[in-house]
């Protein structure tokens, strides 16, 4: 496809583009700058013609600097979440967003406060948004709150946060997200990758092993989305406020177990396979969402993705201060 030879300014150095589709175009988005950051957006078609309002449109024009944004578009193509650092409070830099419809370049409700700084010294850095399924997307961020640790051996530098959004639906976790990685010194440049299926794998630069000098290494780990069970339509049912795990099935099991649970709204879980002598198999987190019945599975692989060998290995859930752990058989 080429387009017209005359010029097409919408954005600045700042713009970022991805296709909305084959037929329609792209969504464009840039920092405008005036007295003040502020973001825009606008699509274009496949012959160069702007669809919505000649300037594009107005993301977020709040009080003093929106600035560093990233996006991504949902399933079908026919909506994006962006999310940015918001210095409207003057004081500090928290995380915000906005839903945009790209069919006919309106907002979707009003803009998403992700954080809400919890000192006045803190800031939140470099969101980076994912869709993961349909309508809900992952957000991960650089949060200040390592600086105020009390744990000496976690203190000074940023975390890595997250949170997740769901459109139509809301946040899947509270505001200032849940804790991805808690760890010495500095955790930054996050990449989130799809892996497979409901799994993403996550990576980032490290700096825990450092001493009086700066020393990266690279980390990462994997993300998944539970499988949410259907509910029984005659069921009255409440959603869960507490965690809870059934029995492992099969068990023993030759070609993957399964893991049925009930997990509130909000909450993320740590789910962990160990071998015979404690080393760890399996590390994964399950993302939050709304509440209700879910189920992941294991299908006998390690972290590397090779088939472990046959035997005995025990799992663990970490939710909260709740552990509930168990003994599975392998056969193969």
């Amino acid at each position: 496809m080429t387009w017209p030879t005359v010029s097409i300014s919408v954005a600045a150095r700042s713009a970022k583009i991805k296709m909305i589709n084959e037929e329609s175009g792209i969504i464009c988005y840039w920092i405008q700058m005036g007295n003040f950051a502020d973001i825009y957006a606008q699509a274009i078609d496949w012959d160069g013609n702007k669809l919505w309002d000649e300037g594009g449109i107005i993301i977020s024009d709040a009080e003093n600097d929106q600035t560093n944004f990233s996006f991504d578009l949902n399933e079908e193509h026919n909506k994006s979440l962006v999310v940015w650092e918001d210095f409207r409070n003057g004081q500090n830099f928290e995380i915000f967003g906005q839903v945009l419809d790209l069919e006919n370049g309106n907002l979707v409700g009003e803009s998403i406060q992700f954080t809400s700084v919890v000192n006045d010294s803190l800031n939140n850095y470099n969101p980076l948004v994912k869709s993961v399924i349909a309508n809900e997307f992952l957000l991960l961020w650089e949060d200040g709150r390592g600086y105020i640790n009390q744990d000496p051996l976690l203190i000074n530098g940023v975390d890595l946060y997250g949170s997740g959004y769901k459109i139509g639906q809301g946040m899947t976790t509270d505001v200032n997200g849940i804790p991805i990685c808690i760890a010495y010194h500095k955790q930054q440049n996050v990449n989130v990758t799809h892996h497979s299926g409901q799994e993403f794998f996550l990576d980032w630069i490290d700096y825990r092993s450092s001493g009086k000098e700066d020393l990266a290494n690279y980390y990462g780990r994997t993300l998944m989305k539970g499988e949410l069970l259907a509910t029984d339509p005659d069921c009255d049912c409440e959603l869960p406020t507490e965690f809870s795990l059934n029995a492992a099935y099969p068990n023993p099991f030759n070609g993957k177990v399964n893991f049925d649970f009930a997990m509130p709204a909000k909450e993320a879980v740590e789910f962990r396979i160990y071998d015979l002598i404690g080393r760890v198999v399996l590390d994964k987190l399950i993302l939050p969402g709304f509440g209700g019945n879910y189920r992941v599975s294991w299908d006998g692989k390690s972290m590397n993705g090779q088939l472990s060998p046959s035997g005995i290995y025990f799992y663990e859930f970490i939710i909260n201060k709740t552990i509930e752990k168990g003994k599975i058989t392998y056969l193969k």
